[in-house]
């Protein structure tokens, strides 16, 4: 086998020989990103939520809050569950917090409710929502599809 020389090189990596490259694109579309759960980011209002079930909750709460039947309306409102805290040793450990997707007052209850949606419960919402219980006595109320769907609030 004969040794290429360098011209012989460049004239055929200038050829017109073209080289396959939708390999460099597979994979990608035009579809919006999923998150680990399967959630596609939504926005209403210009506000962006973590999946459509949250964002049709929220649209629905609006209309709750338009009849009057909720008021004072919050969205991502966070709860310190362990302050920041320096170990002996001087290492810092971080806070730890639970962000509420909904807060709201609910009338007929004479209440604040802390609302999350959730389509699928992880093993670290369960633990905050244990620690809710425990630091602030407030239990999260779980919404899901089937809330949405069937107008309950």
């Amino acid at each position: 086998m004969s040794r290429k020389s360098r011209s012989q090189w460049n004239d055929w990596a200038k050829s017109s020989r073209k080289i396959n490259t939708d390999w460099l694109n597979a994979g990608k579309s035009d579809k919006p990103k999923m998150n680990k759960h399967g959630n596609i980011k939504t926005e209403v209002d210009g506000i962006t939520f973590d999946s459509k079930g949250e964002s049709e909750r929220y649209s629905q709460l609006k209309k709750y809050e338009r009849l009057g039947l909720i008021k004072d309306l919050r969205l991502q409102v966070k709860y310190v569950l362990t302050p920041k805290y320096k170990k002996d040793n001087g290492t810092t450990v971080r806070q730890s917090s639970y962000i509420a997707d909904f807060v709201y007052f609910n009338v007929a209850l004479g209440k604040e409710v802390v609302e999350d949606y959730k389509g699928m419960r992880t093993r670290s919402y369960i633990d905050k929502a244990k620690q809710m219980m425990t630091k602030y006595g407030i239990e999260i109320y779980e919404t899901n599809k089937s809330h949405v769907n069937e107008n309950r609030l």
